[in-house]
């Protein structure tokens, strides 16, 4: 306490003071604080680190389709004319 004091034994440092007062009047709130801070972090750390866990988008996949004179083909096995399908439920009205 006498860091904050002068010869007096007014308080010259105000903000020192306050946070001084504040920290020993609440150790376990701040030790609370950083213990919770410091799992939180551990979480993180082993979350970037474990496998196929990313903050990327997710991957989009491809889109074979394609429209001609508004009719929607897709390729199944390949472009040969032999193993393409028409689905008859898509034209029913």
């Amino acid at each position: 306490m006498g860091k904050f004091l002068d010869d007096k034994g007014n308080v010259k440092q105000f903000d020192e003071y306050h946070k001084a007062m504040y920290a020993a009047q609440n150790v376990d709130k701040i030790a609370s604080h950083f213990y919770e801070q410091g799992k939180a972090d551990a979480i993180k750390d082993v979350s970037v680190k474990s496998k196929n866990i990313t903050g990327e988008a997710p991957r989009q996949t491809s889109n074979d389709s394609l429209f001609i004179n508004g009719l929607k083909v897709k390729a199944v096995n390949g472009i040969d004319s032999s193993k393409l399908k028409v689905n008859k439920n898509k034209f029913k009205n």
